[in-house]
């Protein structure tokens, strides 16, 4: 397909969305969290209407060793969230970026 400065067309962009309708399985995170290893945004290299679409299907609770790329994309589409005119509340996350303390070692 054609790109234009990195960017996915709008035809492209839709079809990457829809290629990840399934993010509550491990495998559909799996195959989301390889898609964003290579691009900050679902379609690419520019934030669209299809990232937003899909963050309302992805859990805020993602492990972030297990799911890194998308933990860091969820992080970066919630703050955007918040700045859309209009944006329904978005709970805040609880992707974390750090392990938990363990059990008996001061944090």
């Amino acid at each position: 397909g054609v790109r234009w400065h990195g960017r996915a067309s709008p035809r492209q962009s839709r079809a990457m969305a829809s290629k990840f309708s399934d993010t509550s399985s491990p495998g559909g995170l799996k195959a989301l969290n390889s898609h964003l290893a290579s691009r900050p945004y679902v379609g690419g290299f520019t934030v669209s209407e299809d990232d937003f679409t899909l963050f309302a299907r992805v859990s805020d609770s993602v492990d972030p060793k297990m799911y890194t790329h998308v933990a860091r994309w969820w992080r970066h589409i919630h703050a955007l969230s918040k700045l859309r005119p209009g944006a329904a509340f978005v709970p805040a996350a609880r992707v974390s970026t750090t392990a938990p303390a363990k059990a008996g070692k001061p944090a």
